[in-house]
């Protein structure tokens, strides 16, 4: 949102004319080699740059960051606005070196640019390769030059060596290894070089005006407010040098050269929200304009909650934990909770962030109704799919070549732009749904955090599913609430199930930046509100639904043949059963057992499938046992789903009856969900299971001490596994399992690891072993978090260096590890199944277009649909392939042999492996048999040869 308040000293028409001001000797140094037209003058860039940064600041930075930025480097909002444009301004001074001049080269003739310097009768170097020089950037030069002119002008030490931090990592972390080499360079410039630095720097400073901030900084900025200007600094950099927003040849006003660039770049739209009124009265009138419901609904109690704890609220950082079973609308609460966050502390929008792609996929057509909702009419929000498939969105894809100039009677415009549909660029989009990796790699050492750090400052931070991470990723995620409330960032979570333990230490971490006295939880209501502020924590409880199942539960044994035995007698007159396996393995075994018992009528679900085919599944399961499924109406009379974890997340189905391998009581209560999850007419469901019931397997010894089957046993956590075993067959099988009330007390039993359950002795020892291991391995993913993580803000020193001594030196694979270092989940390869030919290669073939599947030779680019089919059917391979770096190495090496050579040139498949399958979709990997069928998915058969051998 745009910040009226105050008056700039200085506006976008004050840089026209600032080029003709500089000296020809100043104007000989070039920032770009260019193109046919010639070179850019570095002023000319550093102008540019400064302009970008007046225009953006003043229309597209949010007051929210603006806000922190002025006070925590308690500066008036006029000088931090001041400072950060001339810091822009000045980025690339360091441009003024031996190692930038060697890089400048004519198009033409590959040689050095030298003769604007010539010409400008400016001493030239010996450009004689030199090792030394040549690995010195120039934004380290940028620093010593900048940090050397702010001293002269009064800055101590401290404070000019924070700020010329930012010009130093505008191009992102760079080994500080370099500055003490970058000195001596400096002091032996030629007297017209640093004339040339001086003046450039005096004239950016007068024409922003930043003396006045220069005076006032008492001490160095500190570290979140350093991150958050080089962030900007880099969002400016990056525009200013697209040279199709900005060519290197023009005519008009620098102002006017701005506004066309940034109107190129989709900046120039007008963004503003709809404000919510704080009469109580209107809450649910609100919530009917933000989710177009109809005049007849009325908000839940859960939602009139957070709109009565929220609307008193005054502006300032917040954490929201909104704990209610499925069902209550969490998802509704948490937007309107958003746009309450984003009116309070004027924020320019929001991030949705849930657990997987599959449900980021599926709430994005939700996600963007509300924010067309709730954008002002003739406004327009810009809205980004953040995950790495992205392009694969058809409703994403739509919503990049929407027309803005469509007619909108009563909502604003969303649309998906081009330069913030970039990998590092999307998240500064308005509204952003994604995974939660890309919030979790905020806490991550990473080379343009400091971007992501800007994105995020200026929003409302929304996480689903927070009780369904690791302890690893869950310290990357109080990582992540320690900077969001550092920078004043609004925070909600939402969680059906979270362990009292766990909800302290979100509490802590958000709470610990504001306040520090202790910060008590008392309250144990649920559904249940918790709000942290600066002025401490207020809870509020929710008055409960009545319960909408009492399930029976009951132990069964593992073996295959009680498993088809149960499901017979359940469906004797039909029915829809839910199987829920830990592995693929186990889902694929029971999907053969009970395909063969009931042809036809069984559907097999998780994630081996390609994503093709797991798509089209999905959409059947949803059309079949959906919301909007009915007996006669598309709801089958006998349907049996086996699947894995993917159908406690990301589907919105409804059985009759659960069958679920043992898992942490959280999961279970998470699986039990999808059981008598819609409310339906009587005649839905067959007599015998209108009362729901759910069935525990997976636990293959059961007369002394519990053992789990082994997948589940390399899965979960046995000191959990026990407690919920424990508390299933001593309370839940006798009383049966009510939702929701039961949900909160199990939960906190199951993960209150430090009684002992009342176990009987023969399990003592086990218990205790298990019980030590865990909190061990709890402590060690602590400490493995640390290795990728950047320390807490204050922790730094006031330094960026802390930030970034990194563990992930290469660079070619930051993304992928990344994401793995905030997941904590193992390594796992993606591929492409293609089916050989002697002629070429073809796609898997789909449900129903095998005349899609037309050959296509290897060295071939394949057209786009061939291609988007491609890029949309990939497959993870099992853990076994990665488990080993030599087993790793061999794997990828054969895949990458035998990928296709024209792949490299499309941009969907760039970077993607192959696997190449006979005719009979079989192949032979690392020693491995394996084998595709739309039935099954993928299967393998042994083990990878080179793991044998070791």
């Amino acid at each position: 949102m745009t910040d009226h308040h105050h008056t700039p000293l200085f506006d976008l028409d004050s840089w026209n004319g600032i080029v003709d001001d500089f000296s020809p000797t100043a104007r000989a140094f070039l920032a770009k080699s260019g193109d046919a037209n010639g070179p850019m003058s570095l002023v000319q860039h550093l102008v540019d740059s400064g302009a970008v940064a007046t225009y953006l600041w003043d229309s597209w930075l949010s007051q929210q960051i603006k806000d922190f930025l002025s006070r925590t480097t308690r500066l008036s909002p006029e000088q931090i606005r001041s400072l950060t444009v001339f810091l822009v301004s000045g980025h690339d001074i360091g441009k003024i070196s031996n190692p930038f001049l060697r890089k400048l080269r004519s198009p033409e003739t590959n040689a050095p640019i030298l003769y604007p310097l010539e010409n400008a009768g400016i001493p030239i170097p010996d450009l004689t390769p030199d090792e030394e020089i040549a690995s010195l950037a120039h934004p380290l030069y940028s620093r010593e030059l900048l940090a050397r002119w702010l001293k002269d002008r009064g800055l101590k030490p401290p404070a000019a060596l924070s700020l010329a931090q930012t010009v130093e990592a505008h191009h992102g972390w760079l080994d500080a290894s370099g500055r003490k080499a970058a000195v001596p360079f400096v002091d032996s410039y030629p007297p017209e070089w640093q004339s040339a630095v001086n003046e450039i720097l005096n004239i950016l400073a007068a024409a922003t005006q930043v003396q006045s901030a220069l005076e006032s900084l008492a001490k160095k900025p500190p570290t979140t407010a350093i991150q958050i200007i080089t962030g900007f600094m880099v969002m400016c950099d990056w525009l200013a040098s697209n040279t199709d927003f900005f060519p290197l040849r023009f005519e008009c006003p620098q102002s006017e050269r701005i506004k066309q660039g940034m109107a190129k770049a989709e900046f120039d739209l007008r963004t503003e929200f709809k404000q919510l009124d704080d009469d109580p009265t209107l809450v649910a009138q609100n919530y009917r304009s933000n989710f177009s419901w109809p005049e007849s609904t009325t908000p839940r109690p859960v939602q009139l909650a957070i709109a009565d704890i929220l609307h008193a609220k005054s502006s300032g950082p917040s954490l929201l934990i909104i704990e209610a079973p499925t069902g209550e609308g969490k998802t509704e609460g948490a937007l309107y909770a958003a746009l309450l966050f984003a009116q309070h502390n004027r924020a320019s929008g929001a991030i949705l962030a849930a657990p997987t792609m599959a449900t980021a996929n599926g709430l994005f057509k939700r996600f963007s109704h509300w924010v067309e909702n709730i954008t002002e009419n003739s406004a327009v929000s810009s809205l980004y799919l953040a995950h790495s498939k992205n392009r694969l969105s058809t409703d994403y894809r739509k919503l990049r070549y929407r027309d803005i100039g469509e007619d909108c009677a009563d909502h604003g415009t969303v649309i998906a732009t081009d330069w913030l549909s970039g990998r590092k660029n999307g998240l500064l989009a308005n509204f952003v749904v994604g995974t939660i990796d890309q919030v979790l790699m905020m806490a991550l050492q990473m080379r343009h955090s400091m971007l992501r750090h800007l994105a995020l400052a200026g929003k409302v931070v929304i996480l689903d599913e927070v009780h369904a991470y690791s302890t690893y990723t869950n310290e990357y995620l109080a990582e992540t609430l320690r900077w969001l409330a550092a920078y004043g960032v609004p925070v909600v979570l939402l969680s059906a199930t979270l362990p009292t333990s766990r909800k302290k230490e979100l509490v802590a971490a958000y709470g610990g930046q504001l306040i520090k006295k202790d910060l008590a939880l008392v309250e144990e209501g649920y559904p249940l509100l918790t709000l942290v502020t600066a002025d401490g924590v207020s809870e509020q409880a929710v008055a409960p639904r009545p319960d909408d199942m009492h399930a029976r539960v009951k132990l069964i044994d593992d073996s295959i043949e009680t498993l088809t035995q149960v499901v017979t007698e359940l469906c004797a007159d039909g029915g829809v059963v839910l199987v829920i396996c830990n592995t693929i393995r186990r889902a694929q075994d029971a999907f053969v057992a009970l395909e063969a018992a009931f042809p036809g009528e069984v559907r097999l679900h998780h994630s081996a499938f390609t994503g093709l085919d797991r798509a089209r599944h999905e959409e059947e399961l949803l059309d079949e046992l959906g919301p909007a499924s009915h007996r006669n109406q598309g709801r089958p009379n006998l349907r049996i789903v086996c699947g894995t974890q993917t159908l406690e997340q990301s589907l919105d189905v409804d059985a009759d009856a659960l069958i679920t391998d043992i898992a942490p009581m959280d999961l279970i209560i998470q699986r039990a969900g999808r059981l008598h999850r819609h409310q339906r007419p009587e005649s839905d469901r067959p007599e015998k299971l209108r009362d729901a019931c759910i069935y525990i397997r997976g636990v293959v010894e059961t007369s002394s001490k519990p053992e789990w089957d082994s997948g589940t046993k390399h899965i979960y956590d046995d000191a959990l596994l026990l407690t919920t075993y424990r508390l299933l067959s001593t309370e839940v099988v006798d009383k049966g399992f009510h939702r929701p009330s039961d949900v909160p007390g199990l939960v906190q039993k199951a993960y209150d690891l430090a009684t002992d359950h009342e176990f009987p002795e023969d399990w003592a020892e086990r218990w205790e072993e298990s019980r030590l291991k865990s909190q061990a391995n709890s402590s060690a993913d602590k400490s493995k978090s640390r290795v990728f993580r950047i320390p807490s803000p204050g922790k730094t020193g006031g330094s960026l260096d802390s930030l970034f001594e990194m563990s992930v030196h290469d660079r070619s694979q930051e993304e992928v590890k990344a994401t793995a270092s905030v997941r904590d989940a193992e390594s796992s390869i993606e591929v492409i199944p293609i089916v050989d030919d002697v002629y070429g290669y073809r796609p898997l073939s789909a449900k129903g277009d095998d005349h899609l599947m037309e050959l296509v030779e290897d060295t071939t680019t394949p057209n786009f649909d061939t291609a988007f089919r491609l890029a949309a059917s990939t497959v993870r391979l099992p853990t076994m392939f990665t488990r080993s770096d030599k087993v790793w190495d061999r794997t990828v090496d054969a895949l990458e042999d035998q990928t296709p050579e024209g792949w490299k040139e499309h941009y969907l498949l760039k970077g993607q492996v192959a696997l190449r399958l006979d005719q009979n979709l079989e192949a032979t990997l690392s020693g491995v048999k394996i084998r595709y069928s739309e039935l099954l998915g993928l299967q393998t058969e042994g083990f990878p040869k080179i793991q044998e051998e070791a």
